[in-house]
């Protein structure tokens, strides 16, 4: 493209212009290094940040365009159509304009933009700037906090507490240090919300980086949030409008019914998820605190305060109500462990999964700790036969075809050689296999699902077929359906593996892990998948022999 330097000429240095520069420099040059070379020297450039923020960033904006933009007779400056653009998206994101009034009023606007300009105000609203740089790359020159705190409301969601198994931790005779508090553990949808009081909004997610967008327009539920957000605030002294993270779980009347209705997303009904669906809480802490992955607050000092802003006037160990929707998860301090497993007991009569053990004065950490946070479930072994299999849902699930053919297209490409589809999956094979899975990424919203992987040595992969959702296994004339437990890491899926060879597995013995108490959903609810048996197979087939032979 023929540079218009000129047509930018009205902005200061270092804004617009030069961003614009910028992108059109790395969208014609070669090479992952070469592209990082280049942004590495504008880095500063409020605009080009602005730019991967929005195209990289979690805001969604539901309006796309397939089809190419004529320009009016009228073009708006580039300051001005900038301008527009920032509250155009603001708009978009807050759902302040939706559906096809929203595509009319952007494709309006954009018609009035230089077509140097709309050109990347395309490619941020279908977030991908198609520069063949992903999150990683970006990440790479702006450091890992570039997505943190750099605006009101916005910021990357990176990980958060997570649970060690007990009995790993202390095996045999050897104990927790008491005291310990104790909670209920709960098998709902994990709820990482993050309130920016000031926007206002709310931004959710699960634990798996999924966001959750529908939820977050309930208006009801972010009133409520709001609310408890400004106790919170008011009680730790404060700015009653400061940005809190509070940690919980979804939870629906039903516990088998959570999953469908928070995970609902052109079907979502507002009315359903406000009279089926609480949001349990039992952690929390500034935004600020968790960015830098660390709340030094002891948890004890924590844990109260969640149940002063909810209205607790003393320890409660059940559930309490904080409001309409949103409640507080008890706790019971223990000295020992009689105590400990009287407690435990009563939560697996309770139909709770376990118990979950807390130090007391322990800070709050964004990752899984062995020393802080311990999940105890009572697990035993038994063996079923496998008589079929399901297809996975979500990331387990076929890719989308608009997803496959962009894959694919790229994949033709120049750079790329030797493509082959084996019936599940696309490889091709390239000099740079990570810069090819950072460009692939930006095609299909930074591959949330991870399907593009490198664990084949000189190619880039792309997972587009389904794989195994669950076993459904015959246990003592019992049918259950067996989802979890399975490995599906690259180069070691066995959710791929089995899903191939499904056939071939009805009829072998599988071991299976159940929460070994009374309950009687523990088969359905709590189980997951240890291995298959195939010293069993062979055993009966040798038995067979043997009887043949007589």
């Amino acid at each position: 493209m023929e540079r218009e330097d000129n047509y930018l000429e009205n902005l200061d240095a270092g804004t617009l212009k030069d961003a614009i520069l910028v992108l059109e420099t790395v969208e014609s040059t070669s090479g992952r290094k070469a592209k990082e070379t280049i942004i590495q020297e504008s880095k500063t450039n409020p605009v080009l940040q602005e730019f991967f923020l929005r195209s990289l960033g979690t805001d969604v904006y539901h309006v796309r365009f397939k089809e190419d933009i004529p320009s009016s007779d009228k073009n708006y400056g580039p300051v001005e159509s900038y301008t527009r653009f920032l509250a155009a998206l603001k708009a978009l994101s807050e759902r302040r304009v939706t559906g096809n009034e929203a595509k009319d009023k952007v494709s309006a606007f954009l018609s009035k933009c230089h077509p140097r300009l709309r050109k990347w105000y395309l490619r941020v609203l279908d977030h991908d700037l198609r520069l063949g740089m992903g999150r990683s790359s970006i990440e790479k020159i702006f450091g890992t906090g570039f997505w943190s705190g750099t605006k009101e409301g916005e910021f990357h969601y990176h990980d958060c507490c997570k649970a060690k198994d007990y009995a790993k931790v202390y095996p045999g005779e050897k104990q927790i240090e008491f005291p310990v508090a104790v909670e209920f553990k709960l098998d709902g949808e994990r709820s990482l919300n993050y309130l920016f009081p000031d926007v206002p909004e709310v931004q959710i997610y699960t634990r798996g980086k999924l966001r959750k967008s529908e939820i977050e327009r309930v208006q009801p539920l972010l009133a409520q949030y709001l609310e408890l957000c400004g106790k919170i605030n008011e009680l730790r002294g404060a700015p009653v409008n400061a940005p809190l993270f509070l940690d919980g779980e979804f939870l629906a009347t039903v516990w088998n019914d959570t999953s469908s209705v928070v995970s609902k997303t052109e079907n979502f009904d507002e009315a359903e998820f406000l009279s089926t669906t609480r949001v349990v809480l039992f952690d929390w802490a500034p935004v600020e605190d968790y960015i830098n992955k660390k709340f030094e607050l002891p948890w004890k000092q924590r844990k109260q305060l969640l149940m002063r802003a909810a209205g607790a006037v003393r320890r409660y160990d059940k559930v309490m109500q904080a409001t309409d929707n949103i409640y507080v998860l008890g706790h019971r301090i223990v000295h020992n462990m009689e105590e400990l497993m009287e407690f435990h007991q009563w939560s697996l009569d309770g139909n709770f999964e376990g118990t979950m053990i807390k130090v007391l004065d322990a800070p709050h950490v964004f990752n899984r700790n062995h020393k802080y946070v311990l999940k105890l479930k009572p697990e035993k072994s038994v063996t079923g036969i496998i008589t079929g299999a399901v297809a996975g849902t979500k990331q387990h699930a076929a890719a989308p075809e608009r997803y496959v053919s962009k894959i694919r297209q790229a994949m033709t490409a120049d750079y790329y050689s030797d493509v082959e589809d084996d019936g599940y999956s696309l490889h091709a094979t390239t000099d740079d296999p990570e810069a090819a899975a950072d460009h692939l990424r930006t095609l299909v919203k930074d591959d949330r699902d991870r399907r593009i992987t490198t664990h084949l040595d000189g190619k880039v992969s792309y997972r587009y077929s389904e794989r195994l959702g669950a076993f459904v296994v015959d246990l003592d004339g019992e049918k259950i359906h067996v989802g979890g437990g399975f490995k599906y890491k690259a180069g070691q899926d066995e959710r791929m593996d089995y899903w191939q060879r499904r056939e071939e597995l009805v009829g072998v013995p599988i071991d299976i892990k159940l929460q070994d108490d009374k309950v009687s959903v523990a088969k359905a609810r709590f189980n997951r998948f240890m291995r298959l048996r195939w010293d069993l197979v062979e055993s009966q087939h040798t038995d067979s022999d043997v009887e043949e032979g007589e």
